[in-house]
């Protein structure tokens, strides 16, 4: 049994698309570009709001640490001030003082 050609070709789907399809294709595939560009560029935005958030706490975190090296080396020079102290009370008191007589000129003027 052979199959008749003219009725297996009337069987065969075929897909046409008209001018209405294709528009409505096109505007969806517009549609959908449009909202992945949105997406990304709002998650772009987040983080960069992110990286200004941390770029303000580096910022607040350097002038702190700054802050306190300075009061650091003050505490170090106020320590160095009161070992020398404490170590000049070995030194003897000065019974006489005796001043060299000004002749010169210079000293006058």
């Amino acid at each position: 049994m052979k199959r008749n050609p003219k009725i297996y070709r009337q069987y065969q789907k075929t897909f046409m698309v008209g001018p209405i399809s294709l528009s409505f294709i096109t505007i969806s595939v517009v549609v959908v570009l449009s909202l992945l560009y949105m997406s990304q560029s709002s998650k772009l935005l987040a983080r960069n709001y992110d990286f200004d958030e941390l770029d303000q706490k580096k910022a607040q975190i350097e002038l702190e640490t700054a802050k306190l090296e300075t009061e650091v080396a003050k505490l170090q020079s106020i320590t160095e001030i009161q070992k020398s102290q404490n170590s000049g009370k070995n030194l003897e008191q000065i019974k006489k003082i005796n001043y060299l007589p000004s002749t010169s000129s210079l000293a006058l003027k």
